[in-house]
């Protein structure tokens, strides 16, 4: 093609043709011009798809990750043994017996083991961490990208250390009493139980009812900040499962 061009040059300056040589000059440079401009748009145009499969990556990986938190959440807020709704109602219970003298019954066997758990929050966050690594301006939605960011880096947060401030409270006092007022033992359905050593002096023990009042506000901060955390999980997972369709 080169020698082409370079023959018809010749050509026409071997005859003399100086304005038609001109105009073919002219012409030349401007399909060189148009075959750049060809080869930026091709170039620009797979640097976009790439980014854009980085993105749409990043945003699968997010996902992920949201699901598996709601899950999480809704397990750690309902599970009918180791939720934070249902610890709370026990010790709820477990305070209205000791304060109200009331006598002893079996089922109380079942609400000392619950009292006693704390259901870990393991949250993940692999997919922002990844998309940090990568940058956050690749998520191209500034709205979308600053949801992403307030979620994992203020809401998340916070509902770890609520979780940090149970678990502190359950090593600092809870297990010690667990330790030293209770026995554990397996019913004849082989389920866990957990027996008083001597409950009437729980009943009289206020330094352990006080403790378990203050352990229920603990609670009750762990569960609000969980349940927001799960609405901002579920408007986030709604907001990328949109951006995902429009791409």
């Amino acid at each position: 093609m080169i020698k082409f061009f370079r023959r018809i040059r010749q050509k026409l300056l071997s005859e003399n043709k100086v304005s038609k040589y001109l105009l073919y000059a002219i012409g030349e440079i401007f399909l060189v011009v148009i075959g750049i401009l060809i080869a930026l748009s091709i170039n620009n145009w797979n640097e976009k798809r790439i980014t854009n499969e980085k993105e749409q990556h990043a945003l699968l990986e997010i996902k992920s990750d949201l699901k598996h938190n709601i899950n999480r959440l809704n397990y750690i807020i309902s599970d009918p043994e180791e939720g934070i709704e249902s610890i709370m109602e026990t010790i709820d219970i477990v305070v209205y017996n000791l304060e109200e003298s009331r006598v002893y019954n079996d089922s109380l066997a079942q609400h000392f083991v619950r009292l006693f758990n704390y259901p870990d929050i393991a949250l993940k966050s692999s997919g922002y961490e990844s998309l940090t690594s990568m940058g956050m301006d690749l998520i191209s939605d500034h709205h979308l990208r600053s949801e992403i960011g307030i979620l994992y880096t203020y809401q998340i947060p916070i509902v770890k250390l609520a979780f940090r401030e149970v678990r502190d409270d359950f090593y600092h006092y809870m297990l010690d009493y667990l330790n030293g007022y209770f026995v554990s033992r397996l019913d004849e359905n082989g389920r866990d139980i957990r027996l008083p050593v001597n409950y009437d002096e729980l009943i009289n023990n206020r330094e352990f009812i006080e403790s378990l009042k203050n352990y229920k506000y603990v609670y009750d901060y762990f569960i609000r900040e969980s349940k927001i955390t799960l609405n901002e999980c579920k408007a986030l997972l709604q907001e990328i499962e949109k951006e995902i369709k429009v791409q």
